[in-house]
């Protein structure tokens, strides 16, 4: 006698299993942060601006700069790279 396999139902859609980083705009840097300031993950999440940092943090160009910063240790779109720089501050790590 032959034996059925049973079979699950494909389901819709699709999930990664990778992890995200944290997301933040570099508006809100700009809001909670002085001139000067050295931006790292640990302070971002000091500042009540990430949830979590073990995925790591990514900053994403939406706002505009005022202050130079140092930026340390974290992601960035190329839009934030270019707007740091002209306001005077630098991208370190990645």
């Amino acid at each position: 006698m032959r034996r059925m396999l049973l079979q699950q139902p494909k389901l819709r859609g699709f999930r990664s299993l990778r992890p995200k980083p944290a997301i933040v705009n570099l508006g809100d840097i700009d809001r909670a942060f002085e001139a000067g300031a050295s931006i790292t993950p640990a302070a971002l999440r000091t500042a009540a601006l990430v949830r979590s940092t073990t995925d790591g943090v990514k900053v994403l160009g939406g706002g505009s700069v005022t202050k130079a910063y140092t930026l340390k240790g974290l992601r960035v779109s190329a839009a934030v790279k270019t707007k740091v720089e002209a306001a005077g501050g630098s991208v370190v790590g990645a």
